[in-house]
């Protein structure tokens, strides 16, 4: 799946990962690998429907699945949407040196859509 990713053949991806997540279905690592292959395909609703689902049941799971559902809303231009999950993604990393590159994409994200609101 991660081959398949780097060749860009995110639909080949999307079909590898899906079985793994039936099989770790609480690993949100697996997921966000397919929302990111969602999001690179431009299938944000698709990719909504599934981190928005995942977070209904397991709403603190994994920061990287958050990550990955505020760069669809960012596709859609729903920017609401994507701040209210930014906001809660900021305020769970007490400990921003475990996953450092993470939360520095996310600041920039922040950054930017808030940048992108004083605008408008």
């Amino acid at each position: 799946g991660l081959l398949c990713m780097i060749n860009k053949d995110y639909n080949k991806a999307i079909e590898l990962f899906k079985p793994l997540e039936v099989i770790f279905s609480n690993l949100g690592d697996i997921l966000s690998l397919n929302l990111k292959c969602y999001n690179r395909n431009k299938d944000f609703k698709k990719a909504i429907g599934l981190g928005e689902s995942h977070l209904e049941k397991e709403p603190y799971s994994s920061p990287s699945v958050i990550l990955e559902l505020i760069k669809s809303y960012i596709g859609i231009s729903d920017i609401d949407s994507a701040n209210k999950h930014l906001t809660k993604l900021l305020s769970i990393w007490n400990d921003a040196d475990e996953e450092y590159i993470h939360f520095k994409e996310a600041k920039e994200l922040w950054k930017e859509i808030n940048k992108t609101k004083a605008k408008a």
